[in-house]
């Protein structure tokens, strides 16, 4: 009995060492600031027209690429083009989640976006996590607004007061309880993209301490700083927007 015991302790302890030993499976290598890519004007329209003229389904990534060879893009930079289908243009460095603008040339209205780079997921697309406006509803500011650009009823049955998903700008990084927060600021618009409101819905994306995503908080609605924009105060309980950064 007692050589039968052995042997199956040896099976049991084998099993795990095998466990143990066997490799993880391969981690995608992490973004980093080799993969920015300066593109001309030039090199941007031969992009677009990739987008045009391949007619989709994957087709301007094979012929994108082309255009990156050519023009000498960094393989760090094609291979994040091949990973996300945007190009980096922007990058920093904020410890274990970076920051990355980026660009793609045939999309509609707006071209650009940020991206949350080397966490988990290995990308977060911003414009993607933008919450509901109506999310901000408890702001003292909201209210006011809403009633305001709901005078014009430019959209039928529904409110006039978006939070435009693909208009926002990053306002830096904090550190709440060991969690990392990435703030970012959302154009409020009156019904359409080119409807300025002049104000912005403050938006914290935050990641746990190992940088797993975790979620997005909607945080206050705040008045723009901008000198010479044609809008004006419907209240006056919104603070100032903070200073964006430039990434």
């Amino acid at each position: 009995m007692r050589w039968l015991l052995v042997f199956l302790l040896g099976l049991i302890v084998g099993a795990f060492a095998v466990a143990v030993l066997r490799p993880e499976p391969d981690a995608p290598e992490a973004f980093t600031r080799e993969a920015v890519w300066e593109v001309d004007d030039e090199t941007v329209q031969e992009l677009f027209e990739c987008g045009t003229n391949t007619g989709g389904k994957g087709g301007e990534t094979e012929c994108s690429l082309g255009v990156m060879e050519e023009a000498g893009a960094s393989e760090e930079a094609q291979e994040f083009f091949r990973r996300t289908h945007w190009f980096l243009t922007g990058f920093r460095e904020s410890g274990v989640v970076d920051v990355g603008s980026v660009v793609v040339p045939w999309r509609a209205n707006a071209n650009d976006d940020y991206l949350l780079l080397n966490g988990s997921p290995s990308f977060v697309t911003v414009e993607r996590e933008a919450p509901p406006v109506a999310l901000f509803g408890q702001d003292p500011a909201y209210e006011p607004l809403r009633e305001a650009v709901n005078r014009t009823d430019d959209i039928q049955d529904a409110d006039d007061l978006v939070l435009w998903e693909t208009d926002e700008t990053f306002e830096g990084v904090r550190r709440v309880e060991g969690n990392i927060r990435f703030i970012f600021q959302w154009s409020l618009k009156d019904a359409c993209h080119a409807c300025d409101t002049g104000y912005s819905a403050r938006v914290a994306l935050e990641f746990a301490r190992d940088g797993t995503y975790l979620n997005a908080e909607p945080l206050n609605i705040c008045f723009a700083r901008e000198p010479g924009r044609d809008v004006e105060r419907v209240e006056e309980e919104a603070p100032l927007c903070p200073r964006t950064t430039r990434v």
